[in-house]
């Protein structure tokens, strides 16, 4: 279950789990306020009163929003799985329950078209190479169109070899 919860507050274990990330780059994520934080826990009680003790979380999705004329993108900036839940599928249980309930975590009710009253939202993911097969195994496609996604260049350098992934989800 997901519960939205302050960046800064759980700095310390974000950067336990997001093992082998760049310590400036996720500095420049968790310090931006426009950035917001959901914390996958099986305990939502104990993750909503204690923020120093990682025992309750599973992992973490560091995100921003923001909205074309067209659409409502989620920028997905960081996902990171504490080490003891590595590769027992909560990454792809974390990915599905965000696909599942955006409309209510990310609160993103209020966005709906005027026209179709329908809310489009493209999750957008700049993955590494060694994570692309996760991604397109949970349903990101390859965007050859990188220069359309600037947000994520706010926080690392353009290159022309970037994987820039993106899924779309349409909500009533």
């Amino acid at each position: 279950m997901f519960v939205n919860v302050q960046c800064q507050q759980y700095d310390p274990i974000i950067r336990l789990y997001a093992t082998g990330i760049d310590q400036d780059f996720i500095t420049s994520i968790l310090t931006d306020p426009k950035n917001q934080c959901l914390l996958y826990t099986n305990d939502v009680e104990r993750a909503t009163t204690s923020a120093s003790t990682p025992d309750h979380s599973i992992g973490f999705i560091v995100y921003r929003i923001t909205k074309t004329a067209f659409e409502t993108r989620v920028y997905i900036l960081l996902l990171a799985v504490h080490c003891e839940y590595q590769s027992c599928g909560y990454g792809s249980l974390m990915l599905k329950d965000l696909f599942e309930q955006s409309p209510d975590i990310l609160n993103l009710k209020q966005h709906k078209k005027l026209v179709t009253s329908q809310t489009c939202v493209r999750f957008v993911i700049h993955s590494t190479r060694n994570n692309v097969r996760f991604y397109y195994n949970n349903g990101f496609r390859r965007t050859r169109t990188n220069c359309l996604y600037r947000t994520i260049y706010k926080y690392e350098a353009y290159c022309q070899n970037d994987v820039i992934m993106t899924f779309r989800v349409t909500y009533n």
